[in-house]
């Protein structure tokens, strides 16, 4: 048996072995509560003064009753100590098998971490690539800029030499690592992000809508309006 199998083995056998130490000690309230009921019989017989014969008889019915009241102590006993022995010779069967299991998720574990760490090294890659293409942006407006100075455009017009010099060419606005807006419309992960995808197992709405569907999107209340529509429609 693997771990799981071996656990819910060892979780059924003590719920077993408890169930039988419930039924022994009902059947002893229970008995008590017939040997009360004696007591209170034989009572009224001796204010009655009933025949000897039927007291005498009711006086052995209860003393039988009480003895065997105290018999069901040492029967709780005995099963409760068995229940004990039973529980402790499995989970020497069930160490062997966490060990394996630990082993196994552990081998996995080591395997994901350098996953991890190639996605890593990609995202990386990714952002020089990003980078590559500001420098392009970069690099045209300068070159451009150059040639409108020796042009000599900024004596000539003026006006045209500021609106050129104005008129950068810019990427489209991406926040990279923080956020300004109270949104989530990072390219990097945050902190707090990745904090709780490793420690909690918790990722951010629109994640969740990607992993179900692939799509991007960049803003949360598009993310859960589109999961809730996925929801609606299954």
């Amino acid at each position: 048996m693997d771990y799981r199998q071996q656990l819910q083995f060892c979780e059924d056998d003590a719920a077993s072995m408890q169930a039988k130490v419930d039924a022994i000690v009902d059947e002893k309230n229970n008995a008590r509560i017939r040997l009360a009921n004696l007591k209170k019989e034989y009572s009224e017989m001796l204010f009655n003064d009933l025949p000897q014969a039927e007291v005498s008889k009711k006086k052995r019915e209860m003393e039988r009753l009480s003895r065997e009241v105290e018999d069901y102590d040492e029967r709780i006993e005995f099963v409760r100590q068995m229940r004990i022995e039973r529980m402790q010779e499995n989970l020497n069967t069930l160490n062997e098998a966490k060990e394996k299991f630990w082993k196994d998720i552990s081998d996995e574990y080591d395997v994901m971490m350098l996953e991890a760490r190639r996605l890593k090294a990609e995202l990386l890659l990714h952002y020089r690539k990003i980078s590559e293409k500001k420098e392009l942006l970069r690099w045209s407006y300068e070159r451009f800029m150059t040639q409108a100075s020796i042009s000599q455009l900024e004596k000539t017009d003026p006006e045209k030499y500021r609106k050129y010099k104005y008129s950068k060419g810019r990427p489209p606005q991406y926040w990279f690592s923080s956020t300004y807006t109270g949104s989530d419309v990072t390219v990097s992960p945050l902190e707090g992000e990745m904090s709780r995808a490793f420690e909690q197992g918790v990722v951010p709405i629109w994640v969740q809508l990607y992993e179900k569907t692939g799509e991007i999107v960049w803003r949360d209340n598009e993310a859960q309006q589109k999961l809730q529509e996925l929801k609606d429609n299954e």
